[in-house]
């Protein structure tokens, strides 16, 4: 047992690294399934690391709420963005555009529900983008959740 912790809070902390590792690795099959590139890590990295689109990009996890010991849920607040190239499209193209990425983003959470780990996608909330996320001119929508896992 690491000094000054309990036996709880270190089972806390596993569960709370396997949730999380949970999610990203679950969302990274849902966008290679779409044929999508997956991308984690902070925002402010996404400018440097998108090469290729479509893409999709999932912030770090936050961590909100845990209930239970040895069993029970995590909730954590979900971030992810989903991009396709727009460099030279027209107003009325791009907004066509964000229809598919709404639509991709829909699906990638009910798939993401539908997983053994996974108890609820609640408040699923989509926005379009209208500033840049990258240098590229792409086309992007950004979709939060509040996902609820268990241990």
């Amino acid at each position: 047992m690491a000094e000054g912790q309990d036996r709880y809070t270190q089972l806390s902390n596993y569960q709370t690294i396997m949730n999380r590792n949970y999610l990203t690795q679950t969302l990274r099959q849902i966008a290679t399934d779409e044929g999508v590139n997956f991308h984690s890590a902070e925002e402010s990295e996404m400018a440097t690391q998108i090469k290729a689109y479509p893409a999709m990009w999932l912030c770090p996890p936050e961590f909100k709420q845990m209930e239970g010991r040895k069993r029970g849920k995590v909730t954590y607040s979900v971030k992810l963005h989903a991009l396709k190239s727009g460099a030279k499209l027209s107003a009325e193209e791009r907004n066509g555009l964000y229809g598919e990425l709404e639509e991709l983003l829909v699906r990638s959470f009910m798939k993401l529900s539908k997983q053994a780990k996974v108890i609820a996608v609640e408040s699923l909330e989509i926005s379009c983008s209208t500033g840049r996320l990258t240098p590229h001119g792409e086309v992007a929508a950004t979709a939060t959740a509040n996902v609820v896992t268990m241990f």
